[in-house]
């Protein structure tokens, strides 16, 4: 075996790690309220989070209306959070959900979010 071209390899193979490191360093941990260096520029405030959507309302049996308020707030006022989180929607019981098309057959359960069949219709095995 040749440990030369082993040797060569390594440093190029190491070479080229560290140059992808200088040139692409990898983002600062979230979380650190370190203040940026000197030379750093500091970092842009966040934008504001966006309001989660909610699922539709026949769905939910929930009627998901925007409050004229929240459309005309300013862009910089913060953001209200609603004052308890909305309870966890379920169903009574479980449904079965089939989607059928010319290339398969599947069936859903809402329990678990599960797929409980697929059928290939064009697949001979």
């Amino acid at each position: 075996m040749d440990y030369r071209r082993l040797l060569v390899a390594f440093l190029l193979s190491m070479a080229v790690y560290l140059g992808w490191m200088a040139l692409f360093p990898p983002p600062p941990p979230p979380g650190t309220g370190g203040q940026p260096d000197a030379g750093e520029a500091a970092p842009a405030a966040p934008a504001e989070p966006q309001p989660a959507t909610q699922p539709p309302a026949a769905t939910t049996g929930v009627e998901t209306t925007a409050a004229p308020a929240e459309a005309a707030a300013p862009e910089g006022a913060p953001s209200q959070e609603p004052a308890e989180p909305l309870p966890p929607v379920a169903a009574a019981r479980e449904e079965r959900v089939v989607v059928e098309t010319d290339a398969f057959r599947a069936i859903f359960t809402n329990r678990g979010a599960q797929l409980l069949s697929l059928v290939l219709k064009e697949h001979r095995g």
